[in-house]
């Protein structure tokens, strides 16, 4: 039996969304690193395991990779709306 992972879905989602843009566009961590004023290390933590991460932090990474992190305001929980974030590939919004 494959040993369960504790990294929450919602982060390995994120996690995998960043690594495949990144990939897909020919980055490196280190360059994507250097656009969004944070260290590769930091980089690395995103693709791997962002669950401890800031969201400013994300917001960045995301925003070199042209991804939006966005949350959805819902009747469910608190939990229920963690549970299902939203990572896409639109452009982030440029003020007018």
């Amino acid at each position: 039996m494959p040993a369960r992972s504790t990294t929450p879905f919602f982060a390995r989602l994120i996690a995998s969304r960043l690594y495949a843009a990144r990939r897909a566009q020919g980055l490196t961590q280190t360059a994507v690193a250097q656009a969004a004023g944070v260290r590769t290390a930091t980089v690395c933590q995103a693709e791997n395991n962002p669950a401890h991460m800031q969201l400013e932090t994300l917001a960045k990474i995301a925003a070199v990779l042209h991804l939006t992190v966005t949350a959805q305001a819902t009747d469910e929980t608190t939990a229920a709306a963690i549970a299902n974030p939203r990572i896409s590939a639109q452009s982030p919004h440029k003020p007018d």
